[in-house]
């Protein structure tokens, strides 16, 4: 393809639905994106089938050179991911071009905001959002750690339904979950703590509480060795005393489960965490633009 890097290409850049036969072009620029590879080969066919997102792909002459996916998380909040743009066609305004369509396309479906989660050292990106009024909301720390047997103290069970009156009380009044902007991630995907999903994950078991302290976790359908946390916060003890409780689940069943404890980037929480033997692996930077309802001259 005659093409030169920075410059606008000759043919128009169109945006679309993605289609099953643009897998081939995309793969083939998606392989070394992280320095582990990408996910997209993998996320792909079930991003294809669910009704509940949308694959957009730039093409020019017919052939795809970038690929996003929105995903409706809700009938108010949408989530972005999967950017990606061919090398020789990036810095021609592409990903402006992906980003933008998804926001009008999720405008006309209702939606209110939307979110997307970028890297601390990934700074072409957040010039990009910068540039593009997307607004950073949140930063979370991922911590890695392989689940460790621990001596429990007692003072930590699962929540009960009886439990969600004081439990959100207790984030109403939070200044960690300020600092979180309210939300919590699931599969790398950052969700409003609503009630309505607090009473899910409190049906599911899966809410977890100290005498001060909170935690949320998730276990990853495709990978059963990984847990992950959804929401942490609490004194240093309950800190201390819910991650073991999570770690004792898992480090004396045999087999190795490495637990993501996604934190809000809190001073205290982070140090705790830190004392305790995690150590940082990235730090997430969450962004959201706010889409105002369409105007009947729309």
């Amino acid at each position: 393809m005659d093409f030169h890097y920075g410059v606008p290409p000759r043919k128009p850049v169109i945006v679309r639905e993605g289609r099953e036969e643009d897998k081939e072009a995309i793969f083939s620029f998606c392989q070394n994106t992280f320095s582990w590879g990408d996910y997209l080969p993998d996320a792909w066919d079930t991003w294809m089938k669910d009704q509940q997102g949308r694959i957009f792909v730039a093409d020019v002459a017919g052939v795809a050179i970038g690929m996003v996916h929105l995903l409706f998380l809700n009938k108010t909040e949408g989530w972005i991911e999967g950017v990606r743009v061919h090398p020789d066609f990036r810095r021609v305004s592409v990903a402006s071009q992906l980003l933008e369509f998804c926001l009008q396309f999720a405008k006309s479906k209702g939606v209110s905001s939307c979110r997307l989660l970028t890297l601390e050292n990934n700074l072409p990106a957040r010039s990009l959002f910068t540039r593009l009024c997307w607004r950073k909301i949140a930063e979370f720390v991922n911590y890695e750690h392989l689940a460790y047997p621990a001596d429990l103290l007692g003072n930590v069970h699962i929540g009960r339904e009886e439990d969600l009156p004081s439990i959100r009380s207790a984030l109403a009044a939070s200044k960690t979950f300020r600092v979180a902007a309210g939300l919590c991630p699931i599969m790398w995907r950052y969700h409003s703590l609503t009630s309505e999903l607090l009473q899910q994950f409190t049906k599911q078991s899966t809410v977890t509480l100290a005498h001060d302290g909170l935690a949320i976790f998730v276990r990853e359908s495709e990978k059963p060795s990984i847990v992950q946390t959804s929401y942490l916060e609490g004194s240093r003890r309950g800190v201390r005393e819910l991650v073991d409780f999570l770690s004792s689940m898992y480090g004396d069943t045999g087999t190795k489960t490495l637990l993501h404890i996604i934190a809000p980037n809190e001073q205290r929480l982070t140090q705790t965490l830190e004392e305790i033997g995690f150590r940082p692996r990235s730090i997430h930077l969450i962004y959201e633009r706010t889409l105002p309802p369409i105007s009947p001259l729309d």
